[in-house]
């Protein structure tokens, strides 16, 4: 994060203590997409991650007064979250999971940490997929996200499965680019 990013932040988390709407408003952008990506992770599928979000912000919103700085709000955040999706999975006893088994590791903050990673990234994934050439990106998300394969969306298109294969593999390599990964 740049310098001009992190001061950006810091102001809009001051506006936030202070109970503005503009910063409230930031961080609820900033941070919504990743929050339900990590939500996604720990919860079935059956279960909507974008309400519990929007629940977790309400909470961070009536705490606003005692979260001055953007790590403690972002820490209040992800844990927030994690401790609903832990309480949905107790209340509802969703089959057999084992709370132990969702963390990465026996130590909590590093699989905290390596999930908010993974939320981020994914987060940043999504998000580069909507700046995509338009037919790009719908094959991306049928591909990548529903599951689909290179016939069933060609069928969809009224194309060939190449032309599918062909516009996948160019959004990889343009994604690639802009998040520069090799």
């Amino acid at each position: 994060m740049s310098q001009d990013d992190k001061d950006i932040l810091l102001y809009h988390a001051t506006a936030f203590a202070n109970g503005e709407v503009k910063g409230y408003d930031y961080i609820f952008r900033r941070y919504f997409k990743k929050l339900r990506v990590f939500a996604q992770n720990i919860l079935p599928c059956q279960f909507d991650a974008d309400d519990l979000v929007q629940d977790c912000f309400v909470r961070l919103w009536e705490k606003r007064a005692m979260l001055h700085s953007p790590s403690q709000i972002e820490g209040f955040l992800f844990t927030t979250v994690r401790n609903a999706c832990y309480s949905i999975l107790r209340k509802n006893q969703v089959g057999h999971i084992d709370l132990d088994r969702i963390d990465i590791s026996s130590e909590g903050s590093d699989s905290i940490e390596h999930s908010i990673i993974k939320a981020e990234m994914l987060s940043q994934l999504f998000s580069e997929l909507d700046h995509l050439p338009e037919r790009m990106g719908q094959v991306c998300k049928l591909y990548f996200i529903e599951g689909k394969d290179d016939r069933e969306i060609a069928r969809q298109f009224n194309t060939v499965a190449g032309t599918v294969r062909n516009q996948r593999h160019r959004a990889i390599r343009a994604i690639r680019e802009k998040l520069k990964l090799s």
